[in-house]
């Protein structure tokens, strides 16, 4: 990398962070090319082993020119600014010096071996960080120290505002925690509230918004919300009422984002640039960044109220935070802060409790031990029509009897496509899907969706030949399509269209007009996130990754309706199960507190 596009790309990381002013970025950019970089040499073993970036020392070095009056930190010091600079990457808001891991060895450099240790050595760099429990100056601190974590300013001053936020509306009667599990009836309890509500006195001063994290997410939200309608005894004035007032869409697109625009969102904490709803619906709320959370709450009227609705123990954002997840903890316990704002969602509709799924999943989300890993283990060794397990190590022939499986349905699914009965293709293609922990790789996306598109008839003949499932990768208002949405490719009236699900029949849009989609023989768990099948083929890899987490392996198997296939080995369940996700985080704390 050339020294300019280094720094470049440097300071436009510290103006996200929030570690540079605009003012004196440009200064910085001017002068620091033509300066000598520093080496950082010395921390090749940190850096090898992913603890820090190049970039991240480079922007210590940044800050370090810029601090006045300018100062020489110890080596300890610039390793764990970087530390912090780097932590939104593996979804950290900040990093915790009392749980850091080993550290390798550096030359010249002496590890602090307490948290005491470390804040001592923090405290006396007070150029750049600033105690919690200390007023702000001017200019900013680009660090806080608040106890023993650490965090570059604007990720402290988010997760506080965050805080004092939902302090607010909790103390008003303004909070509502829904919170469940695949299936357990969390629309419909919405729906139920809302028909309540549009049924009383004062339904027309109610301005409803329904957001979601992706646009597939708003979309579902709305496609459940009318069921749980169509299903209910309310009167059709009612029924017509909430629908017309609930459009759900994402909530970047609620708040008017816009990354040309110097005030990136349209509504934010101006009070002449509110959101004008008083009534926010926030569905899939785990997929909600710590970020993306402040965002939003900043841009309420100070009377609206807030609906979190969610799973905790799904999958995270990809973005820095767990905050559903750290809000659950302060509002699941009987006798916590925030419990009279909870109401939970227990009872299982997608597959009968006593199934074997149903225990699987139950036993993933609860496991506190090795104990847990074995029941699961002993669970999945039963036999029984819903539950299938398949060790790719040592049953080579049910792994080819399996592939053979998904191959019929794909070919099944081509040959309703080609008739042109879209909603049948697409009912089929969601009847076995498999789902990856990895990408690439034989047993990741790219190897089944080789494997699969090679055995369907017709697939050779033309790029999107008839049945080939696709993916939309990027949201496009004006055909009303969002970021991971699922279609087929089908013969409608001679031309090639792609059919996707629509509210009451599909939606069909000729190729030629479609974004950039993926082949989806296969997707990644990630990408599943909020759907169903009727039986879903979970595949993880035979070795050891960070990818493997609970969270990953729990949203996996609740995907289906019917039947579940594990592709796997023991040793990969058992250390998924016991491998949670542990992001570093001060929400609990300060929510406990405050």
């Amino acid at each position: 990398m050339t020294l300019r596009l280094l720094t470049i790309k440097v300071v436009r990381m510290a103006y996200f962070n929030g570690l540079l002013q605009p003012a004196c970025g440009r200064v910085y950019q001017m002068s620091w090319r033509v300066s000598v970089m520093r080496n950082h040499s010395r921390f090749q073993s940190l850096i090898k082993e992913e603890f820090v970036s190049v970039v991240d020392l480079h922007a210590v070095d940044a800050l370090i020119d810029l601090a006045q009056p300018k100062t020489a930190l110890a080596a300890e010091v610039v390793a764990v600014l970087a530390m912090a600079i780097g932590a939104g990457r593996d979804g950290n808001t900040c990093i915790d010096i009392e749980a850091l891991p080993k550290l390798p060895v550096v030359a010249g450099v002496s590890w602090p071996t307490s948290a005491k240790a470390w804040k001592s050595l923090l405290s006396s760099c007070t150029e750049l960080v600033r105690n919690s429990s200390q007023p702000e100056t001017s200019p900013r601190h680009p660090f806080v120290l608040d106890d023993t974590r650490l965090y570059i300013a604007r990720s402290y001053e988010e997760e506080r505002a965050v805080v004092n936020h939902l302090v607010r509306l909790h103390a008003g009667g303004q909070l509502t925690v829904v919170l469940g599990g695949p299936g357990t009836g969390k629309t419909t309890y919405i729906s139920g509230e809302l028909i309540t509500m549009f049924s009383g006195e004062g339904a027309d001063d109610i301005k409803l918004s329904l957001v979601a994290p992706t646009g597939k997410a708003a979309r579902r939200m709305r496609q459940s919300l009318m069921r749980a309608l169509a299903r209910s005894s309310a009167p059709e004035e009612v029924v017509k009422k909430i629908l017309d007032a609930a459009d759900s869409q994402t909530v970047h697109k609620l708040l008017g984002m816009s990354p040309r625009r110097a005030q990136r969102y349209k509504f934010n904490s101006d009070p002449k640039s509110r959101l004008k709803c008083n009534l926010l619906i926030v569905d899939e709320a785990s997929m909600m960044s710590l970020s993306l959370m402040y965002h939003l709450l900043e841009a309420l009227e100070d009377g609206a109220k807030v609906w979190l609705v969610g799973d905790p123990d799904q999958l995270a954002s990809v973005d820095a935070g767990t905050v559903l997840g750290d809000i659950s903890q302060v509002t699941e316990p009987v006798g916590s802060r925030f419990h009279s704002s909870f109401v939970p969602r227990t009872v299982q509709h997608r597959y009968p409790e006593a199934s074997r799924i149903n225990r699987l999943v139950k036993c993933v989300r609860n496991a506190q031990s090795q104990k847990d890993i074995d029941l699961f283990l002993e669970i999945l060794a039963e036999t029984s029509p819903d539950v299938s397990w398949i060790d790719p190590k040592v049953q080579k022939d049910d792994l080819k009897k399996l592939t053979q499986l998904v191959i019929d349905n794909a070919n099944a699914v081509a040959v309703l496509a080609e008739a042109g009965k879209s909603a049948e293709a697409l009912a089929t293609l969601a009847s076995v899907q498999i789902l990856c922990a990895n990408r690439e790789g034989a047993m990741g996306v790219a190897g089944w969706n080789r494997s699969i598109q090679r055995a369907v008839k017709g697939s050779a003949s033309h790029p999107f030949y008839f049945g080939r499932p696709v993916m939309i990768n990027k949201n496009d208002d004006s055909l009303q399509l969002a970021n991971g949405d699922v279609g087929v490719v089908c013969n409608i009236g001679g031309s090639r269209k792609v059919a996707f699900e629509g509210l009451e029949k599909p939606v069909e849009i000729p190729v030629n007009s479609l974004p950039s989609v993926d082949t989806v023989h296969g997707l990644t768990i990630h990408k599943s996130q909020g759907s169903e099948y009727t039986h879903a083929v979970v595949v993880l890899p035979a070795q050891q990754s960070k990818i493997l987490t609970r969270e990953l392996l729990y949203t996996a198997i609740s995907r289906p309706t019917e039947q579940l296939t594990i592709i796997a080995t023991a040793e990969a369940l058992a250390y998924a199960i016991n491998n949670p996700i542990r992001r570093s985080t001060g929400l609990v704390t300060a929510l406990r507190a405050d």
